[in-house]
């Protein structure tokens, strides 16, 4: 297998990327606004890997996308 067919057979739609972007974007700012402090940033490594990890088994809505982010650190 060469280096192209692995990273063609790992790559998002660009809707789906930007989806997971806003999803992100929007479960951080939650999450810091209920905690009162920063999300520190392995727990945002966490979250983007959750979100990532939905996506490819083809997850593409930002409302279950944003939850499960939500669900995905305690609070």
């Amino acid at each position: 297998m060469s280096h192209t067919d692995i990273t063609s057979f790992n790559v998002l739609e660009p809707r789906v990327v930007r989806t997971i972007r806003e999803a992100f974007d929007d479960a951080v700012q939650e999450l810091q606004t209920r905690r009162g402090a920063d999300v520190p940033q392995d727990a945002r490594a966490k979250l983007a890997r959750k979100l990532v990890e939905l996506a490819r088994r083809g997850e593409c809505d930002f409302q279950r996308l944003r939850s499960a982010a939500l669900t995905a650190l305690p609070l």
